[in-house]
């Protein structure tokens, strides 16, 4: 860290004040650097995760949007039921047993940009979701 002598600025001491050119004509000789230690912070990610929430919606429960406060129990509902034909292949896509880390999004309530969560294209989850659609085919009478 700079810190000038006497409180000068750095265009005075390095006689550039008053220089319609800018140019500096001095240099840094009059200023001391601060000789305080860099501070040393060592930080460790926490270890909070949860395990596949194949219902969760990112931006709707995280950031809340422009949404209406009415609204907001129908589109759940709707991305509920939406949801509800494809967790076969979420669950393909996504174990059960896998754990998941909420790292990387942005901070509740900060101003963020629309964004679209796609999740994982897996063929595991292709296998699970066309068993899971046949046996239900076939179960039907």
């Amino acid at each position: 860290m700079i810190s000038p002598q006497a409180d000068r600025s750095f265009a005075e001491v390095a006689g550039t004040a008053g220089d319609p050119s800018g140019t500096a004509s001095g240099s840094i000789e009059n200023y001391v650097f601060d000789s305080t230690p860099d501070t040393v912070f060592t930080w460790t990610a926490p270890n909070f995760y949860s395990r596949p929430l194949y219902f969760e919606q990112v931006n709707f429960e995280r950031y809340e949007g422009k949404t209406p406060q009415w609204a907001r129990p129908f589109i759940s509902y709707g991305d509920f039921l939406a949801t509800i034909p494809v967790l076969p292949y979420k669950m393909g896509g996504e174990r059960i047993h896998e754990r998941m880390y909420t790292l990387g999004h942005w901070r509740p309530g900060d101003p963020t940009p629309h964004q679209i969560h796609w999740g994982r294209h897996t063929t595991r989850g292709a296998i699970y979701q066309g068993a899971a659609t046949t046996g239900f085919i076939f179960a039907l009478p």
